[in-house]
């Protein structure tokens, strides 16, 4: 099955702008984490659940 050149173009966009979220979001979580350790106290184990569940 051969898929059209405005599908092909479709399906890249998807998966660009897909990774391009995930890899913001990600940061995001881990630039944030140290500051959300102090505010909620919790160790580095317990707070890099977040970026853990994040990527879930």
């Amino acid at each position: 099955m051969e898929l059209s050149i405005g599908r092909r173009l479709l399906v890249l966009a998807v998966v660009v702008i897909s990774s391009a979220t995930y890899i913001a979001a990600t940061f995001t979580a881990t630039a944030i984490l140290p500051q959300m350790q102090g505010a909620v106290a919790a160790t580095q184990d317990e707070i890099s659940w977040t970026v853990t569940f994040n990527i879930l």
